[in-house]
């Protein structure tokens, strides 16, 4: 029945293993670049996350809440630091500090993630990957980690900055809507050969069971 290194039985192949649930996986698949000409929205365009640090989690979990995410949303927090527009996140720079963004001018986000504002550089926003994504946990909106002591799988990215635009979602609504009843589908049939098999093994039980 293809599962890997589980026991199987050679009868029940014959029958046939049925609907079987398959695992979550998320999907790392470039989405769509919507223009916005915001300065502050920021999308990656190629492999990548920004990073950026969940202080509540650091003190709750432990470790130093490194979040990374997609979302390139972002805002000036009125302490004057880059911020996630959804969250308030500090958004990390290369050098893994919170990048200031003081009042002035609409700064400038080069493709390398380096902010200028009137001329002066600000930071470079850090922009990661990892050498293995399944390694990610999900954290909710939008936010990965990677477990403690997996550190080491981080390495610089390979995607570039846009500014002025935002990541849609990979999702194609339409295709995740006829899987979903596709499984449904899947799921009622799978019932309906167990009720068969049932029937069939009740049927065996009471007529072998007068022929003894």
């Amino acid at each position: 029945d293809g599962l890997g290194n589980l026991p199987s039985n050679e009868l029940l192949e014959r029958l046939g293993g049925g609907t079987h649930v398959l695992p979550t996986i998320v999907s790392y698949a470039q989405g769509v670049l919507e223009q916005t000409d915001r300065p502050l929205d920021l999308a990656i365009r190629g492999d990548g996350f920004f990073a950026v640090r969940d202080a509540a989690a650091a003190s709750r979990d432990g470790g130093d809440g490194l979040r990374l995410t997609r979302d390139g949303r972002m805002t000036r927090s009125s302490d004057g630091l880059l911020v996630t527009a959804a969250d308030g996140l500090p958004v990390l720079s290369a050098d893994g500090r919170p990048i200031p963004l003081p009042p002035g001018p609409e700064p400038t986000v080069e493709a390398d993630g380096t902010i200028t504002q009137d001329g002066l550089a600000l930071g470079r926003i850090a922009l990661l990957d990892v050498d293995d994504r399944r390694a990610l946990e999900k954290h909710g909106a939008g936010l990965f980690a990677l477990a403690p002591g997996d550190e080491s799988r981080l390495r610089p990215a390979a995607g570039r900055v846009e500014a002025g635009y935002v990541e849609a979602a990979a999702v194609d609504e339409i295709a995740a809507m006829m899987g979903v009843t596709s499984a449904s589908r899947a799921a009622q049939t799978n019932i309906a050969m167990i009720e068969y098999h049932d029937r069939m093994m009740e049927q065996a039980i009471r007529t072998f069971g007068r022929v003894a």
